[in-house]
């Protein structure tokens, strides 16, 4: 049998882009996932930790990481 070396849920991920979690550091639940492409608003208390200008081609809120983390505020998390 030709089994496809390329899983099926890898498949989804590189439909989806980056994607990353928020884990809270006192509990280790996950309480934020975003991905790259995800049109999320982005808090004031975040937006305003971002550098004004990308060093990469796309906006510094188009970013899984940004799109988590603002998941997580939204749900109540904090950030330092």
């Amino acid at each position: 049998m030709n089994e496809d070396p390329v899983p099926r849920r890898l498949k989804n991920l590189a439909q989806i882009g980056a994607e990353a979690a928020f884990v809270d550091r006192m509990t280790g639940r996950v309480v934020g996932i975003g991905h790259a492409r995800d049109v999320v608003e982005v808090p004031d208390s975040l937006a305003s930790k971002l550098p004004a200008e990308s060093v990469e081609e796309w906006s510094t809120t188009n970013c899984g990481e940004v799109s988590a983390a603002s998941r997580a505020i939204e749900a109540g998390s904090t950030i330092s």
